[in-house]
Order: C-alpha cells, then sequence, then structure tokens
C-alpha cells in the first residue's frame, strides 16, 4: 500500500468511528491495530522524546508493540479522548517473553497485552517495567 493510501486508511478508519460510543470506539481501534504486520523493533522506549509522529509511523509502515500502543493512543486521543487518561508502560509480562509496550486507560484497561484484546488492569501482571510514560501538557513524560 502507498504512503498516501496508508494515511487515508487510518483518516477513513477514524471517520468511521463518529457516533460510536466510548467501548465501539475502543474495540475498533484495538481491531485495526491488531491487523498491522509486526516487526521486531522500531522505535526505542529510551528516546520518547524523539518519537516520530503517527503519520510518519503510518507511512514507514513498520511496527513494533511501542508503535502500536503508542498508535492506539493516538488513535483515541484523535477521536477525542482526553490525554491524561492514558499510561504507556514497557513491560516484561513473564520471563520466557520479551518486553512490550503497553497502554492503559483510565488506570482500568489495558491494550497491548496480547493482540486484539482488551484487559482488565487486575489480569494483568509483569514482572518487571522499564519505563511508565505519560502526557504531561502536550508532551510525553517518564513518569
Amino acid at each position: 500500500m502507498k504512503v498516501r493510501n496508508r494515511l487515508n486508511d487510518w483518516k477513513d478508519f477514524r471517520k468511521s468511528l463518529n457516533g460510536k460510543n466510548e467501548n465501539e470506539i475502543i474495540h475498533s481501534t484495538i481491531n485495526y491495530w491488531s491487523k498491522k504486520p509486526i516487526v521486531n523493533f522500531v522505535l526505542n522506549y529510551n528516546t520518547y522524546e524523539t518519537w516520530p509522529t503517527p503519520w510518519e509511523i503510518i507511512s514507514e509502515d513498520y511496527f513494533d508493540s511501542i508503535c502500536i500502543a503508542y498508535l492506539m493512543m493516538e488513535t483515541l486521543i484523535s477521536l477525542g479522548f482526553e490525554k491524561d487518561r492514558f499510561e504507556l508502560r514497557y513491560i516484561k509480562p513473564d520471563a520466557d517473553s520479551d518486553y512490550i509496550m503497553i497502554l492503559i486507560l483510565d488506570n482500568k484497561h489495558v491494550f497491548n497485552y496480547s493482540y486484539n484484546e482488551l484487559y482488565d488492569i487486575s489480569n494483568v501482571s509483569y514482572i518487571n517495567c522499564m519505563i511508565k510514560l505519560r502526557y504531561i501538557e502536550n508532551r510525553i513524560e517518564k513518569v
């Protein structure tokens, strides 16, 4: 798919959610981003200050778990969700797993713990968290 088509696809997806309730928007967003192909490494969790914009990531068409969690968050923000409702955590679920970026909404809903699933935070466990990020004013900051 060409760059313009990828960007238009994301735009059309977001437009398709007009008039939907919050729960429908959340599940549609999870489903949309779960269909993207995953590679091992695109964004570094430690260099969040220099992450590209969502449009730049989509243009490149390479996604890792950090990209997916970040793009889910940015999609929801573009649809009117308040930035302060979100937290990103880079976690290691267990000794046999790689680190993944999860997205937490309202300190209760967890996105990207596994693909195409939404978890209650009480059902999510991990052995290590490398970083926690939140929007503070208009920047993503370590908390």
